[in-house]
């Protein structure tokens, strides 16, 4: 009888330790993700910014990045009404954070979110990265049901090479998730910044090898273009 008990109380020992190591993790994580207090005064920059000009409605909202932010969307998708809400350095977890004034209030028919570089490059894993964009597309659908959501691939750029197996592992599980839900459509726009031979066209960003040059957006509009018009069409189509 005591060596059962013993038993018993070893199992629940283990499970303990374990928990205890998980929940660690789990907490080292949640520490690595900077305070989105941070970008307060982008907030504000924003608000101020709407309070004195009117902004398009029935919208395709651009959020997420540094790669969002420096992205002229407006003169790049003409006949669309684009609002632009990037704010550089962020992390895809930002965005859920901001969601209400960067995105809902907006009431757009399209989403099209760029983050995760930040992340990877932060030591954040791909299942956590993955699990905050899945946070925002349940916020956005929740508020917005008939929203259609653009994920895009994290790029791989020379800049982050080191980063480059958490990228993809990222993108695996972003795409994985999107296949999930008619609403999202995972868009690879890495594999267009490429040369035959699968490395990466340098003319494409700029000399940090990091952002995109203009000939890189130039490229990314190309590829978006006509997803982006499909997608809208349908989601006027469902209003």
């Amino acid at each position: 009888m005591n060596r059962e008990k013993h038993l018993i109380l070893g199992f629940f020992c283990f499970v303990s330790a374990i928990a205890v190591v998980l929940y660690a993790a789990d907490e080292k994580e949640r520490q690595q993700r900077p305070d989105p207090a941070r970008w307060r005064q982008d907030a504000e920059m924003f608000a101020q910014w709407d309070r004195k000009n009117s902004f398009a409605a029935n919208a395709v909202l651009f959020v997420g990045s540094s790669s969002i932010r420096y992205w002229p969307t407006v003169e790049g998708f003409q006949g669309l009404p684009v609002i632009n809400r990037g704010f550089g350095g962020s992390y895809m977890a930002d965005s859920v954070y901001y969601a209400e004034p960067f995105i809902l209030k907006y009431n757009p028919k399209v989403v099209v979110v760029y983050a995760g570089d930040n992340d990877c490059a932060g030591g954040l894993s791909p299942e956590s990265i993955a699990a905050d964009f899945q946070a925002l597309a349940e916020k956005i659908h929740a508020a917005l049901p008939r929203t259609e959501i653009l994920c895009l691939s994290i790029k791989l750029s020379n800049s982050r090479k080191e980063y480059w197996p958490r990228m993809q592992q990222t993108n695996q599980a972003l795409q994985a998730y999107a296949q999930t839900k008619e609403y999202i459509t995972y868009v690879d726009v890495d594999a267009v910044l490429r040369m035959p031979d699968g490395t990466n066209d340098t003319t494409l960003y700029e000399s940090d090898q990091l952002h995109l040059s203009e000939k890189g957006y130039a490229v990314w509009n190309r590829l978006l273009s006509p997803i982006l018009h499909e997608r809208y069409a349908r989601a006027m189509r469902n209003e």
